[in-house]
C-alpha cells in the first residue's frame, strides 16, 4: 500500500514539475513524432485508486495496453501489475486530440459539447414533477433558445458542483525524440463536466473531445451516461432557481391560494421563494413555502423572512400585520434607520417566526446579564439583521421601550487604525474599536438617539438561532 501512494505522490509531484518547466501556451505536436501515449487516473487522500494505460504503435496501429492498477474495495487493497492488452485505437481519435491540445484559447464552444437538449427538455418532469404545463412549456422554449441554453451551459462547465471525487486525470506524450508532454485535469472535491477545464500548459482548455478520447483509451463505458446525468441534474437545477423558481412560486399562490396571494400582495413584493415540500397543491396537502419578501412602501430596504403553509390563512394575515408592525416601527425612527436611510442597498433583515421560535432563548440568555431585561415582553421584541455592507453587518434587538440592543457586528475596523468614515452606524469609534475582537458577543444598550445607556460587555454567552 506504501509503494502505490509513494507511486501517486510521485505522479503527482511529475505532474508539478512539468507545469513548471512546459510553459507554452498550447502544444503543436505532430502525431508521427509520437512515441507513447499514456493516461492516468489517480485518486487522492482517502481514494488512492490508480489506473495508467499505454498506447504505443505496434505494426502501423495504436495499441492500448493497461499498466497498472491500484483499487481498494472495503479494507482490501487489490494491486495488479499485469499488463493488458485492452484493444486498438483509431488514429483518428489521436488526431482530433493532439487538435485540441493545439487550441489557444480558452473558450467555451458549446457545439462541442453535443448536448442533446430533448433528452434535457424530456427530464424536466422528472426533476421538477410539479410544475404547471404552461411552465414546462416556457421552460422547454428557453432550452431552446440558444442564447439561453448557452448561457447555463456555460455555468455548469465554470461552477461544478460539490461531491466526495477527488481525481487526477494526466495525459502524457512521449515523442521519438523523447520529449515529453503532459495535460492534466482534476476534480479536487468537485464533480466537473467533461473533467472541465483540462490544463495544457497555461491554458484552461475547455474542449471535451480530450476527455471523451481519455475515457475510451482507458475504457469507461459508463462514463458518458454518467456524464450527461451530471450535466441534466446541474443543468436544470441552475436554470430553474435562477429564472423561474421566485416567479412560478408566486404564480403558484396566486392561482392555487387566492386568499394568501392577496393577504401577501398587500404589504410585500416577494424576492425568494422556495418550497419546503414536493407535495403539489392540487393534491389537497399545504404546500409550505419558505419566502424573503420586501416591505412595500418604505424608505428603508426592509426584508422580511418568513415560512407558513399557504393553507393556513390566519398564518397568512399575521403575516400581513406583521408588515404594518414594522411600518409603525419606521415611522418611530431612531439612529439606527437613520444611518440606513442613506444607504439603500444595505438590508434590513426582520424574521418574525424565527424569532417566535427561538427569540425566547437568545433573550433569556440575555436575560442573565442584563438586569430588569426579564421584564420586557418577549412578543414584543424585534432581533433584526443588518446585512449587504461587510462594514456594518451587525444584529440588534428593537426593544419595546425605543431603545436597541447591539448584540453582535463586524466591521473592517483595526484597533490600530485612524478612524474610520464614517464610523460604524454612527456610533462612538472608541466604543467599537474597544468590543471588536468580541464583536460577536456583546451587548451594548443604546437610545434612540444612539447614546450608550450600559455596556455590559463582550465575550458573552448569547445564544444565537443563525
Amino acid at each position: 500500500m506504501l509503494r502505490s501512494l509513494m507511486k501517486i505522490v510521485g505522479l503527482v509531484f511529475s505532474l508539478m514539475l512539468g507545469l513548471v518547466v512546459q510553459s507554452k501556451a498550447q502544444y503543436n505536436i505532430p502525431l508521427d513524432s509520437v512515441a507513447k501515449f499514456t493516461f492516468v487516473t489517480t485518486g487522492y487522500i482517502l481514494n488512492r485508486d490508480l489506473q495508467k494505460v499505454e498506447v504505443v504503435l505496434e505494426n502501423g496501429v495504436w495499441n492500448a495496453y493497461q499498466t497498472e492498477s491500484h483499487t481498494t474495495k472495503g479494507w482490501d487493497r487489490i494491486d495488479d501489475l499485469t499488463r493488458k492488452y485492452l484493444g486498438n485505437v483509431p488514429t483518428r481519435e489521436f488526431v482530433s486530440l493532439l487538435r485540441s491540445m493545439a487550441r489557444n484559447d480558452t473558450v467555451i464552444h458549446p457545439h462541442l459539447f453535443k448536448v442533446n437538449r430533448k433528452v434535457v427538455i424530456d427530464s424536466i418532469s422528472k426533476t421538477n414533477p410539479f410544475l404547471q404545463p404552461r411552465q414546462k412549456v416556457e421552460m422547454t422554449a428557453d432550452i431552446n433558445t440558444d442564447s439561453v441554453f448557452n448561457r447555463y451551459l456555460e455555468y455548469v462547465i465554470k461552477h461544478p458542483t460539490f461531491g466526495a471525487d477527488e481525481t487526477s486525470y494526466i495525459i502524457e506524450i512521449q515523442t521519438k525524440g523523447n520529449k515529453l508532454y503532459t495535460i492534466h485535469a482534476h476534480s479536487f472535491a468537485y464533480q466537473r463536466f467533461y473533467f472541465l477545464p483540462w490544463h495544457v500548459g497555461k491554458v484552461k482548455n475547455y474542449d471535451p473531445e480530450i476527455t471523451r478520447i481519455f475515457e475510451k483509451v482507458t475504457a469507461n463505458p459508463e462514463f458518458e451516461k454518467w456524464n450527461t446525468r451530471l450535466f441534466i441534474s446541474n443543468f436544470l437545477f441552475r436554470i430553474y432557481f435562477e429564472r423561474y423558481r421566485n416567479r412560478f412560486n408566486w404564480e403558484d399562490i396566486k392561482i392555487s391560494y387566492p386568499d394568501a396571494f392577496r393577504s401577501l400582495n398587500k404589504n410585500f413584493i416577494p424576492v425568494e421563494i422556495g418550497t419546503s415540500t414536493k407535495e403539489p397543491a392540487k393534491a389537497g396537502l399545504d404546500k409550505r413555502y419558505n419566502i424573503r419578501f420586501k416591505l412595500r412602501n418604505t424608505e428603508l430596504n426592509v426584508l422580511v423572512d418568513h415560512s407558513f403553509n399557504a393553507n393556513d390563512i390566519d398564518n397568512v394575515n399575521r403575516v400581513e400585520k406583521f408588515g404594518d408592525t414594522v411600518k409603525w416601527l419606521l415611522k418611530n425612527s431612531n439612529f439606527l434607520f437613520k444611518y440606513l436611510r442613506e444607504r439603500p442597498k444595505v438590508k434590513l433583515v426582520f424574521s418574525p417566526a424565527r424569532n417566535a421560535a427561538y427569540g425566547k432563548y437568545t433573550y433569556g440568555s440575555i436575560a442573565k446579564f442584563f438586569p430588569g431585561f426579564a421584564n420586557y415582553n418577549y412578543n414584543d421584541i424585534q432581533m433584526v439583521e443588518v446585512t449587504g455592507d461587510p462594514d456594518i453587518q451587525s444584529t440588534w434587538l428593537l426593544l419595546p421601550d425605543s431603545t436597541l440592543l447591539l448584540c453582535r457586528y463586524q466591521t473592517s475596523l483595526d484597533r490600530t487604525q485612524t478612524p474610520i468614515s464614517p464610523p460604524f452606524m454612527g456610533l462612538d469609534e472608541n466604543l467599537i474599536k474597544k468590543h471588536y475582537k468580541n464583536s460577536h458577543s456583546v451587548c451594548l444598550h443604546f437610545d434612540a438617539n444612539g447614546t450608550l445607556i450600559r455596556d455590559l460587555g463582550d465575550g458573552l454567552k448569547i445564544y444565537f438561532p443563525y
